[in-house]
């Protein structure tokens, strides 16, 4: 999915925002210590690679009261 850096192979940030939101089950709201706005266009660009990966059409991750929601499910794993 090219979420790794070339240089290194260490996951990008939109890998990591991708984990966040898998230990948050799809939500990542401002009242979560690891919620900023950075994530604003780490959101933009996880976007964009789910819609080329997947081939689907519209955003995987929406703006949702006060924070950011998938429109798919998503869990951490274990």
């Amino acid at each position: 999915m090219g979420m790794a850096n070339l240089r290194n192979q260490k996951p990008t940030k939109q890998w990591e925002l991708l984990k966040t939101l898998s230990a948050c089950h799809g939500f990542l709201h401002w009242g979560i210590r690891s919620a900023d706005k950075t994530h604003q266009k780490q959101v933009q660009t996880l976007n964009d690679k789910l819609k080329r990966f997947f081939k689907i059409e519209g955003e995987s991750i929406e703006w949702e009261d006060k924070g950011y929601k998938t429109r798919f499910h998503i869990k951490p794993s274990g």
